[in-house]
């Protein structure tokens, strides 16, 4: 996982999540292998949290997100 970032989406928490795909591909691991990874991740985050603050879902997204010259992410354009 090269970033990532937690958004609300109608009250559900989703995970925005940048993959490092050359570190997945130096492991052998294809899209299918990527977000069974991202799922038995999640899962095990998910055991460990209250049932408020669980993750319902991940989107894989393309490119970095945009950030600001400070590198902190620019949250608002996600939400």
């Amino acid at each position: 996982m090269s970033e990532s970032l937690a958004i609300s989406e109608n009250g559900k928490i989703i995970i925005l999540i940048v993959p490092d795909k050359d570190v997945l591909k130096e492991n052998g691991l294809g899209d299918q292998d990527m977000n069974t990874l991202f799922q038995d991740v999640i899962a095990k985050v998910n055991t460990q949290l209250p049932s408020y603050s669980r993750i319902t879902s991940f989107r894989l997204q393309e490119e970095e997100f945009e950030k600001t010259p400070k590198r902190s992410i620019r949250r608002f354009k996600y939400i």
